[in-house]
């Protein structure tokens, strides 16, 4: 008699780990697929490339870095190393995006190209 009560619970218990695994792998689907804004920043991190999302997200972190040191600047009476720390985020912020736009325009110029070549090819 114990004998079917221990086998009828091994079954319940395997039945309950096999149901608990598939929940784990759904939940890690949808972890993978996350939505919102920092969905796709953690997909694309990891690929080749800059979408237009991971940019604005620079740009947010490096704004709120700005105001950080011009906050900074302020409460300890324009110190001048917060001054420096705060200018050379502003030159990096303008570089970064400038670089950005300047990788763009090459990849425009790159498709216009290919657009050109395939048009004298046919």
């Amino acid at each position: 008699m114990s004998s079917t009560n221990s086998d009828s619970l091994h079954q319940t218990d395997d039945k309950y780990n096999d149901e608990s695994t598939a929940n784990t792998d759904k939940d890690a689907q949808s972890d993978s697929s996350q939505s919102g804004f920092f969905g796709p920043i953690v997909e694309n991190v990891f690929q080749p490339g800059v979408n237009a999302q991971v940019v604005i997200f620079l740009n947010v972190i490096f704004i709120a870095l700005l105001i950080l040191f011009i906050a900074l600047a302020i409460l300890w009476e324009l110190n001048i190393h917060v001054i420096i720390l705060g200018s050379l985020t502003f030159i990096l912020i303008i570089s970064l995006n400038w670089f950005l736009v300047e990788i763009q325009k090459v990849k425009v110029e790159n498709e216009q190209q290919r657009e050109q070549q395939h048009v004298k090819d046919d």
